[in-house]
């Protein structure tokens, strides 16, 4: 493993895997001026499944969730708010993040508004189809069972 800049991984590799502003920094810059071609593994994996893939998930134990209900439901009441907030205001987030970013306010507006933070009935179909493809290989269970809280 190594940093998350795409020059360096192929340094010591024949493929680089990169996800968030790394990723959207190689595809914009990094891969064009390398010569190197770029796969949206989200799209490949739709395009082979017919399901989303989950790239990122907020998870907690059930055993932490029965001891801390409250907070638990605070925690995520408190994402749902921040997720909600940041669609609202999402000029504003562009253009307070193209501060320290590589990107300008409209390529971050741009790639805010295309991700897909919804985890509904497909987006759990994908993240069981995601176990049952590589739980043998990877020593994971092939049969993942997630519950959403509060259903």
């Amino acid at each position: 493993t190594c940093p998350p800049d795409l020059g360096l991984m192929m340094q010591e590799a024949d493929a680089a895997v990169l996800i968030g502003d790394a990723a959207l920094r190689a595809n914009l810059h990094d891969a064009p001026r390398l010569g190197l071609q770029v796969h949206d593994l989200g799209q490949m994996w739709k395009e082979w499944t017919g399901l989303p893939f989950v790239f990122a998930v907020w998870a907690a134990r059930k055993d932490f969730l029965a001891a801390h209900p409250e907070t638990a439901a605070k925690v995520h009441e408190a994402f749902l708010a921040s997720r909600d907030l940041s669609l609202e205001e999402v000029t504003k987030v562009a253009e307070q993040a193209a501060r320290w970013e590589a990107f300008d306010a409209k390529v971050l507006e741009q790639y805010f508004t295309t991700l897909d933070f919804r985890f509904g009935p497909d987006q759990l179909a994908g993240v069981r189809e995601f176990a049952r493809r590589t739980g043998p290989d990877t020593g994971y269970p092939a049969d993942v069972h997630v519950e959403l809280l509060g259903g």
